[in-house]
């Protein structure tokens, strides 16, 4: 294989999870040329991650604002952009109405990916369409690469630029950690409100990590940048926060931290992918679909309930209660445990 085109156009926490079926393409083919098509933010890591020679970048947040008249027109010049490289293979990662259209219309190479209910034989091999959403993220990601003989291993670790590295510490002297080897990341909000825990429930564990004289920051989106400063208001106290757009930055504030701890995001993904402990708080989402870690370093904390994982983005009838019956006691409890582990 000379060219070759990944396509994943997902949200920054699937287009993580994937990480490993980059590094399995590149093994399998390492004098070919790789491209991915993918959506920003993480254009930016995958740029420096040794896995791929170009990005192509679907900007959706963007473009779904754009009229429908606009955004034919751009997925019209992203396929003319594609068709110049005459692909030899494409690997559509999860599939899509969209994603089986682009590499259907580029029109050249052999193409693999998971069967769709709405177009039989949209891929030259497919993964039969039963196993879509069986098991985890991976486990989907990994049948496809199964139809041309590439076996996937079940993690691996980014490489943190040194860049990523002199920011974080230039971080670390701006917020005047004290305790440097004990800072602990909180990122508390997610894409969605039913993945997010209130706000009373954050300030109680920053209250007692500032007891225990345990350093933290926050992080967040840039769009999370009004949540993370109410979050701040709500305390007495000063502590820094990251809402930058940057990845690579986020890159180096987690690989120096010794602990993050996240609702159901994107970003816990990014800690998990640099080797970073993590504690995740779950809610609505299936833990063995969005989490394919070890439990010993990447605990969850999750309140079993007979209504999930409902997956819903939107909470009614329960007011999102597998969140809310997630209290600040567990997760201090956890986060003790686990920085006693750390020690030993």
């Amino acid at each position: 294989m000379k060219k070759i085109l990944i396509v994943k156009l997902r949200s920054m926490g699937d287009v993580l999870l994937s990480s490993p079926v980059f590094q399995a393409v590149r093994s399998s083919f390492p004098k070919a040329w790789i491209a991915i098509l993918t959506t920003s933010p993480v254009y930016e890591i995958l740029k420096i991650s040794g896995w791929v020679d170009h990005v192509f970048v679907y900007d959706w947040e963007k473009i779904k604002n754009q009229g429908f008249i606009s955004r034919l027109l751009n997925d019209y010049q992203i396929i003319q952009d594609l068709k110049k490289f005459n692909f030899d293979l494409m690997i559509d990662l999860y599939g899509s109405r969209r994603s089986s259209h682009f590499l259907k219309k580029i029109g050249t190479g052999f193409r693999i990916g998971i069967e769709l209910d709405h177009q039989k034989g949209a891929y030259d091999l497919e993964v039969p369409v039963q196993y879509r959403n069986k098991g985890s993220v991976l486990d989907m990601d990994r049948k496809v690469l199964e139809l041309i003989g590439i076996e996937v291993n079940q993690s691996v670790t980014w490489k943190v630029p040194v860049q990523a590295l002199s920011y974080a510490d230039t971080f670390w002297k701006w917020a005047k950690f004290e305790n440097e080897s004990k800072v602990i990341a909180i990122n508390p909000f997610a894409s969605c409100m039913t993945k997010e825990w209130e706000i009373e429930h954050w300030v109680e564990v920053m209250n007692q990590l500032t007891k225990r004289n345990i350093p933290f920051f926050l992080t967040g989106a840039p769009f999370e940048k009004k949540k993370i400063q109410r979050l701040k208001n709500s305390i007495h106290y000063k502590v820094q926060s990251y809402t930058q757009t940057s990845l690579i930055g986020l890159m180096g504030l987690f690989k120096k931290a010794q602990l993050v701890i996240s609702v159901d995001s994107g970003p816990r993904h990014l800690a998990a992918g640099i080797g970073t402990p993590t504690l995740t708080l779950f809610g609505p989402e299936e833990v063995n679909r969005w989490h394919p870690y070890a439990q010993d370093k990447h605990p969850v904390l999750i309140k079993e309930l007979s209504c999930r994982p409902c997956g819903l983005s939107v909470c009614i009838v329960l007011k999102h209660k597998c969140m809310r019956s997630i209290y600040p006691e567990m997760v201090i409890q956890k986060v003790d445990a686990m920085l006693n582990s750390f020690s030993t």
